[in-house]
């Protein structure tokens, strides 16, 4: 089976005609291919065709390549290659959001205890043990709260608060559960690791989650508004939204005692008032004690951007190549403009292997969601021994849910 897929990946590369690496002579990258344990690495190009050359020879189930820009990209120790500057990448992964779908399609299994549960964990509930095995699945709900992620990334910290502009930016769905930003900014790829921490703080807010509440109790709860301006503004819009929201019915169901109910929807125009200004009252949270500190945690996860730190930190990282293709998908790592995200379908347009059909059967029993591929909706749950499109089988197999019986091509 695996020679029928590699021939159809084989097929996919002898085609591919876009090649988009910035500095090409000068990248370091790496192949993963079938039936290997390990990653080859330091290999260079001169130019796209001879990565394309080599594609079609070695016909990779993954293909990576440099974020830094080198001298001598080619040399074993990184300390010879002679770093000149490394691109700002973000990296959305929806594996590490906690959305509503995951309570359906995801389970885990503690290594320590043994517990068997569905949905998102962190950590076992049971012993606290963080060595879990997850079983997740990326549906379509999944790939659209990425999005959403994305759109919050660019337009509320890299447009704004950072002044990056459209054409310094190319956003890439990675083929399998999320995206990647490329930043091409002079100053930006100047920077240094430490430096890309502390952006990633800002973005994931979580120093901001750590220490926001103590400052306000320190500072007589007094913060800026919305008149402020990036973050601060951001937060006080989200949280005069949710103080507004905020009735005797919402108030009851949150455990609030009906003196405090009824303190804080005497003074609750009063706050709202205040939080437009440059300078605001958050004593409000006072009232809200002792659930105040869990409102504003979830506030100020609303409006940051869960990115994966180490892939913006890391200055010797290696990012999937875009248009080749995802070894646990069988998709196409897309690159596309900004304008074009809105309407970029990833279960539709990044589908570059189209023509096969096969029958296939799932490895693990449990119940899996519906996804709709190609504009069509398929119940995961009642394919089996049926003929599905190659492309669906593909995802399926790849990422080890099921075994391919019978392939059509």
């Amino acid at each position: 089976m695996e020679t029928k897929i590699k021939s159809l990946f084989a097929s996919y590369y002898n085609r591919l005609e876009d090649i988009i690496v910035k500095e090409i002579n000068k990248r370091e990258f790496a192949f993963w291919e079938f039936g290997s344990e390990t990653l080859v690495r330091h290999l260079s190009f001169e130019n796209p065709l001879s990565l394309k050359k080599e594609l079609v020879k070695k016909v990779p189930l993954h293909v990576y390549y440099s974020a830094a820009v080198y001298e001598f990209p080619s040399m074993k120790q990184m300390e010879a290659k002679h770093l000149k500057y490394v691109d700002l990448i973000f990296d959305i992964d929806v594996d590490h959001i906690n959305t509503e779908c995951k309570k359906i399609h995801d389970m885990w299994i503690c290594k320590n205890c043994k517990k068997i549960s569905t949905g998102f964990a962190e950590r076992c509930d049971e012993c606290r043990s963080l060595t879990i095995d997850r079983k997740s699945f990326v549906c379509n709900q999944c790939i659209n709260f990425a999005k959403e992620e994305v759109f919050k990334l660019i337009d509320n910290f890299l447009f704004t608060d950072f002044g990056i502009s459209k054409d310094e930016i190319l956003i890439v769905f990675s083929g399998n559960r999320g995206y990647h930003v490329h930043v091409f900014n002079e100053e930006m790829r100047k920077i240094d690791s430490k430096a890309r921490n502390m952006l990633v703080d800002y973005i994931k807010g979580s120093s901001f989650k750590l220490y926001f509440y103590d400052y306000l109790k320190k500072n007589d709860y007094k913060f800026k508004g919305i008149s402020s301006f990036g973050f601060s503004n951001r937060l006080s819009e989200k949280i005069y939204e949710e103080i507004n929201r905020l009735d005797e019915e919402k108030l009851n169901k949150l455990g609030l005692s009906e003196g405090k109910i009824k303190l804080f929807l005497n003074k609750k125009q009063k706050y709202l008032h205040s939080l437009t200004k440059y300078k605001s009252d958050y004593s409000f949270l006072k009232i809200l004690e002792p659930i105040s500190k869990k409102l504003l945690e979830e506030w100020i996860s609303y409006i940051t951007v869960n990115i994966d730190e180490r892939v913006t930190v890391d200055m010797h990282r290696l990012i999937r190549l875009p248009n080749s293709l995802h070894g646990k998908t069988g998709l196409r790592v897309y690159p596309m403009d900004y304008n074009d995200l809105e309407k970029f379908e990833p279960y539709n347009d990044a589908i570059a292997i189209t023509k096969g059909t096969a029958k296939v059967s799932f490895k693990i029993k449990r119940e899996y969601p519906k996804i709709i591929m190609k504009n069509e909706e398929y119940d995961l749950n009642s394919i089996e021994g049926k003929e599905i499109p190659i492309y669906l089988a593909l995802y399926l197999y790849l990422n080890g849910y099921v075994i391919i019986n019978e392939l059509f091509l």
